[in-house]
This record gives C-alpha cells, structure tokens and sequence, in this order.
C-alpha cells in the first residue's frame, strides 16, 4: 500500500449479498474504490466473507446486536481504526455509527463525513426525534448529501452552516446496466404478461413514504381513460398489507401485480422491459431508483419532491408533479405513453444525462471531500 494513499474508516449499516436496496451499488463501489482509497470497512450488521470485499484491507463485523454493546463496541473500534492511521470517517446512515465515530474522532483528532439524503423532517414527529436529529448533525463535522438541492435543505431545515454540508452524487454502474439486454417477447412470456399492454414500473420499499400506497388509486384511474397495462410492484416494506387492501378495493388486481423483494442483482429485467417508470414518493433524496431507470432508457413520472428535479434532464421536467395528487400522476403517465416524440427525446436526454452519475464520477467526488 502506498504510504500517500488516503486512509477512510467507513461505516456501513448491514451487509447482505442479495440486497434488494440500494446497499447493493454500495458494495460493488466500494470494491473500486479500494484501489484508490485504504480502507477499514465496519459493517453493523451481517456477515462478509472473505470473498465479498477482498480489495479491502479491513472488514470488521460487529459481534453484539444489543444496543448498548453494540454501540461501546463500534467506539472502540473506531478507536483502533483511528490508532492504525484512519484520520476519516464515513458513515452510511447510521444514527449510532455517527455517534460513536464522532465521540472517538474528538478524542483522537479525526473527523467524521456522515451520508444523508432524504427529508427525515417530513416524519419526524416527537420534539425528541427533532432533537435527536440536530444533535447527531451538530457531532459530525461534515454533513454529505447527494445535490445542491438536497444541500440546501438540510442546510434550512437543520440550521446547517453549508460550508459544513459536501455533496456526493449517487451513482450507478453504467457499464453493467449498457451490457444487460433482454429477448423481450421471451421476458414477457416468462413472466406472464401480454405483448399488447404498457408495463409501468414501480420499485422502491413498500412504504407510505414511498408513495406506494398511492399506486392502486394511479392504477384505477389509468383504467378509467381505457390504457391497457400491467403495473408491476417490486419491493417489500411495512405498507405491503395496506396496498393489498388497497388493489383488492380498488378493483385493480389485474392491473396490479405485487411480485415482492426481487434482489437488485436481478432488476435490470424489469428496468428493461417497463415502458415507464413511476415513482410516486412523499419524500426522496437523489433516488437512485431514478438513476437506474435513466440508465435503462426508461421515462419515468416522479413526485417532484427532495433533489428530483435536479436529478433528471430538462426533458423530464413535464412529467414531474405534486406528491399525492394521484390525478395528476395518471395523467403524467397518459401524456408520456400518448406522446412518441417526447417520449423518445426524454429516452435520449436521460441516458446523456445519466453519464454524470457513474462509479468513476462518484469516487472522483468522494475523494475530493477530503482534501
């Protein structure tokens, strides 16, 4: 190892091989930024083989899952991270990992980088929550996001000096998404769905902050302006009942297929075959699940809401709208399938745009943070 090489202690939440979220594109950068960057990988939760991240140097799994020993145990290595020369660290999300790295930053002079892009203002509803919040913000040094946009409402919402907040873009890997191709009439086979009809695309956690209760109702209204198509709905999450529920009421079963977590490393399919992405969320950061959807040349109809508007192309400027106004997002979706110019200059503007948000782009970023 060059003796010049940057050195991270990064602090990851869980580990799991076949994640359905966006863990997943953590572990494959991760891997390439190995060969750049020294690091001490400390992972919460799961377990990793030796054969999962073997350009890591050091990849410490927690031992306890009780609270309070899981939080004495994160600080001391953190601590020992600290000893063997890890001047930084990165935490991922982790309330209880910027806690403890921030206590054992201050003790021994290093400073720690804490990820979050999402509006967690929107849910959170005790004073304490909000107190909690601010703290956690006011510990670490640095705040990291993922747009200028997403900046500048942590910035207002937290009262968070901006020169205190870094950005990140999120990223994909655009060379696995550009080689993956589909036989569509065979995919369409398999999977039971009608050559003739639009699929339109949902994946994202089962969560009423995710909009995903909203999708039946998109659902019955696209029925009700005669669009043939089938609504596939990918992913898990405490909501999953309530939109069963939902389907059922709304009479919406054969338009509406709930097909469950599906492991991110089998979604490009899906991303492929859909004709539209939709993503109808309460709140949302930089979603990579618009990235991906950019990536496979697949419009999509968001919420305009969090970073989104920054996120995409001009292009996709039209089909952006109010979240929970589930009218409107049908007829968002209408318009676009309706529309073959614009929805072909959308195909092209956000696969240009989407060569911004690589892997390379994003260690680039990464990097620079700490300089």
């Amino acid at each position: 190892m060059s003796r010049n090489k940057l050195k991270v202690c990064y602090v990851l939440q869980y580990f799991d091989s076949k994640d359905d979220s966006h863990f997943y594109h953590i572990y494959g950068a991760l891997k390439k930024l190995a060969k750049e960057v020294s690091i001490f990988l400390i992972l919460e939760k799961g377990e990793a083989k030796e054969t999962d991240f073997p350009e890591i140097e050091t990849v410490y799994t927690q031992k306890f899952s009780f609270l309070p020993l899981r939080s004495i145990e994160l600080f001391f290595v953190c601590i020992w991270a600290r000893i063997i020369g890890n001047k930084f660290f990165y935490v991922h999300y982790s309330r209880v990992g910027a806690v403890c790295s921030s206590v054992a930053a201050r003790l021994s002079f290093g400073k720690v980088f804490y990820w979050n892009c999402g509006m967690p203002w929107l849910f959170e509803k005790s004073w304490l929550s909000k107190i909690r919040a601010k703290i956690i913000y006011r510990c670490v040094n640095y705040l990291v996001t993922g747009n200028e946009t997403m900046k500048q409402l942590y910035s207002t919402q937290y009262g968070i000096d901006e020169e205190a907040i870094k950005v990140v873009p999120n990223w994909v890997d655009l060379d696995r998404i550009s080689q993956h191709s589909i036989d569509e009439s065979s995919l369409r086979g398999k999977k039971q769905l009608p050559i003739d009809v639009h699929i339109i695309l949902f994946v994202h956690t089962i969560s009423e902050r995710k909009g995903a209760d909203l999708l039946p109702d998109i659902a019955s209204i696209l029925i009700q302006k005669n669009i043939k198509f089938i609504m596939l709905v990918i992913g898990d999450g405490p909501a999953k009942k309530k939109v069963e529920y939902l389907i059922e009421k709304r009479n919406v079963g054969t338009n509406v297929k709930m097909l469950g977590s599906i492991p991110n490393s089998e979604i490009l399919d899906f991303f492929m075959l859909a004709d539209i992405f939709l993503m109808p969320s309460r709140e949302e950061g930089v979603p990579r699940v618009l990235i991906e959807a950019m990536a496979s040349g697949l419009p999509y109809v968001a919420s305009n809401i969090g970073g989104v508007q920054e996120l995409g192309p001009k292009e996709a400027l039209p089909y952006l709208y109010n979240n929970n106004d589930v009218k409107l997002a049908a007829d968002k979706v209408e318009s676009l399938l309706s529309d073959a110019d614009a929805y072909n200059r959308f195909k092209l503007a956000e696969k240009e745009r989407v060569l911004s948000f690589s892997e390379g782009k994003y260690i680039e970023e990464f990097k620079k943070i700490f300089s």
